[in-house]
């Protein structure tokens, strides 16, 4: 067998079992979007969080033809989907089994707000402050998550986008001194 007709084998070969390894991990993900024929259903809970949260049944549609995650929460019988927006993610809850046969239900929604700024690194010990006081207080104050990267990166997040507001702006005050 000459040289060129080798490579030519060994690489179908390589691409043959790469197809295969992607087949694979496909079928094993939980399926995403509504089957054919399966009509979706909102609870009354939904409809409330839905009014309340903003949230359009095309965003739930989005979510679950598109999501960007979805994960099983056997503590609530459900699967929740996750779709991002532009500085938030829609989850929506649906209830089990999943994939649905002839009907899915829409438990409930509930935005999650999320934004990133970056600090001077040399300013993230002023930010963390001594044992972590600086930051716990605006957690505290605002009721929104804050992680911080040795880097300067400073993540905040909440249920809702005011206090993503109010935690950004705390931050933004005590990195300038």
């Amino acid at each position: 067998m000459n040289t060129t007709l080798w490579w030519i084998v060994v690489l179908a070969a390589v691409i043959a079992a790469t197809l295969v390894l992607v087949w694979a991990r496909r079928s094993k993900r939980p399926q995403t979007g509504l089957p054919d024929g399966v009509s979706l259903r909102y609870t009354n809970h939904a409809r409330e969080r839905m009014s309340e949260r903003g949230v359009t049944e095309a965003q739930v549609a989005s979510a679950l033809a598109r999501s960007d995650r979805h994960e099983k929460d056997p503590v609530e019988n459900s699967v929740r989907f996750e779709r991002d927006f532009s500085g938030r993610t829609l989850k929506v809850w649906m209830a089990e089994p999943w994939p649905p046969t002839s009907e899915a239900v829409v438990k409930s929604t509930a935005w999650h707000y999320h934004e990133s700024i970056r600090i001077p690194a040399d300013r993230v010990g002023a930010l963390i402050g001594r044992k972590g006081s600086t930051i716990q207080k605006i957690r505290t104050a605002t009721g929104a998550r804050i992680s911080v990267d040795d880097d300067g990166t400073v993540r905040i997040s909440a249920d809702d986008n005011h206090s993503v507001q109010a935690a950004k702006s705390a931050v933004k005050k005590v990195v300038a001194g």
